[in-house]
């Protein structure tokens, strides 16, 4: 009995990359009325500030989700203003 083998080709599936960085600026958002500072941002979500350093510089493998709801909840904005697709 023959195994078949699996050819398995490279696919570029394009990659998520976070811009909270951006959305922290008031010439970017609106929606808030002074910078933000990292910081802040990490006492306003309740998170230690270098965890919230490393999303803000998209420093991260592992997504929570919980945790950039309430970064969208503090910036008052969307979730598609603060995670881009690129191909």
């Amino acid at each position: 009995m023959e195994r078949a083998i699996l050819k398995i080709s490279k696919v570029n599936y394009g990659k998520m990359t976070l811009q909270i960085d951006k959305m922290m600026l008031k010439k970017y958002n609106k929606n808030i009325e002074n910078d933000i500072t990292i910081n802040k941002l990490a006492v306003m979500t309740g998170t230690k500030f270098e965890t919230m350093k490393r999303y803000v510089k998209n420093e991260i493998t592992r997504v929570d989700f919980d945790l950039l709801s309430r970064i969208c909840y503090v910036l008052n904005c969307d979730s598609n203003d603060i995670i881009k697709y690129e191909k």
